[in-house]
């Protein structure tokens, strides 16, 4: 064992009364790379980017903890928010070096956003990041118009001077161009849905067996429907017309085939929607997803499920919107939630493409391509599709959108149930 003198002894002694004292020094302020503890907030990186609305910047934003010296502090504790919706995923505490990054996901807003940490009691505390949000190249801008006092129930459009829109009591309204004028469709059963293929072939679907078709210049009965309660109508020609029912007793899927009407799918559970690239391949929604490939149906209906749109851009791009029962978050008493699903089927299976967690109600879907679909929904919903993500864009309502059409990708139609008309346009 090694004696220590006096002076060794003395030296030790103040060594340790060091090392305390620094301890105390440095209290939350955390450790110092150099000397002291943290007394300024530093920005060192990220300031000043671009990048497109709900996207991250390509560059992290990064601070440093500095003492009186200019050296990093490390194990300072930093506090991240972001302003206009965004996200910031950060570190919380300063590393060795006393930096700290963060990865800055802009929110929806388009124009100047703000990011900031915090160090409380730091000189330069709180940064302030900024960063401009542009507009997806596919963004759409919504102006609307009301319609006359009613209950409406879809739309369709085939140009910015052609769009049709439906509703209770026989209602019809044509668009053409410059206002909306009020048709005779010689009924005053409520009308559910609305399609064509042209400005003169257009078919409209209702309740007590209502199926009517537009030639051009008038409105005519399909026929002798049955008396089911139509909502989704869709045709490869006049003589060649399929309408989905939902109530109860007729539920199914009807065709006619220009002499007589007969139901080709008879079940209990109602299909409401129905899109199709020919007469070989069509589809319906409703309590489940069903394929006609001009010969039989192939599908079936399930009660967990409640799809109320379908629409694609071909027979390998189509996408069904509505929603899914969420098994996993049952309760004793208190029921099973539904969470809002996007679907898209590419030509061989289904797969989800985007799940809202809780009861959202997406109700109508309109696909001008693979890469640019729009979805609406509850609470003024719009969803944008990219090819990449989803984005909300805003209707400038908190009314329920019940039905998208569109005749181009930059010329996009929606619809309230109080007959609020939203145009989407770029």
């Amino acid at each position: 064992m090694h004696a220590f003198s006096p002076l060794m002894t003395h030296r030790l002694l103040l060594s340790i009364a060091g090392m305390l004292l620094s301890t105390v020094m440095l209290g939350s302020c955390g450790d110092s790379v150099g000397n002291g503890a943290a007394t300024d907030l530093v920005l060192i990186g990220g300031n000043g980017q671009a990048a497109i609305i709900d996207d991250t910047l390509p560059v992290p934003l990064s601070i440093r903890a500095v003492n009186q010296a200019g050296a990093g502090v490390a194990g300072v504790t930093v506090l991240w928010t972001a302003a206009a919706g965004g996200l910031v995923f950060a570190d919380s505490i300063t590393d060795p070096h006393g930096d700290a990054i963060a990865t800055w996901v802009l929110g929806p807003i388009v124009g100047a956003q703000t990011a900031t940490a915090t160090v409380t009691g730091l000189n330069g505390s709180p940064l302030t990041f900024t960063a401009t949000a542009n507009p997806a190249a596919n963004t759409l801008t919504w102006t609307s118009e009301q319609l006359p006092s009613g209950t409406y129930g879809g739309t369709w459009a085939s140009s910015a001077a052609d769009v049709f829109a439906v509703g209770a009591g026989g209602t019809i309204r044509h668009f053409n161009g410059s206002s909306w004028e009020l048709q005779n469709s010689g009924t005053l059963n409520d009308l559910h849905g609305v399609w064509g293929s042209s400005s003169g072939d257009v078919f409209a679907a209702g309740s007590g067996g209502t199926v009517l078709h537009y030639d051009g210049a008038n409105w005519g009965l399909v026929g002798n429907p049955p008396p089911a309660s139509f909502g989704g109508i869709w045709a490869s020609s006049p003589s060649d017309v399929f309408a989905a029912a939902g109530d109860p007793y007729s539920a199914g899927i009807w065709h006619y085939d220009g002499s007589v009407w007969t139901r080709q799918v008879r079940t209990q559970c109602g299909w409401g929607a129905l899109w199709g690239t020919s007469a070989r391949d069509i589809w319906a929604v409703g309590s489940g997803v069903m394929h006609y490939d001009g010969t039989t149906w192939s599908g079936s209906c399930s009660i967990e499920l409640r799809w109320s749109g379908i629409w694609g851009s071909g027979s390998a791009d189509v996408y069904s919107v509505g929603s899914d029962i969420a098994w996993d978050r049952c309760t004793r008493g208190g029921g099973c939630p539904y969470d809002g699903v996007i679907d898209r089927y590419d030509g061989a299976q289904w797969q989800h493409r985007l799940i809202v967690t809780g009861r959202t109600d997406f109700t109508s879907v309109w696909v001008a391509s693979s890469g640019d679909a729009v979805v609406v929904g509850a609470n003024g919903l719009i969803l944008h599709y990219d090819g990449t993500r989803w984005r909300p864009e805003s209707s400038g309502t908190t009314q329920s959108i019940i039905a998208v059409s569109g005749s181009s990708a930059r010329d996009v139609w929606a619809i309230t149930a109080r007959g609020l008309v939203l145009h989407g346009t770029r």
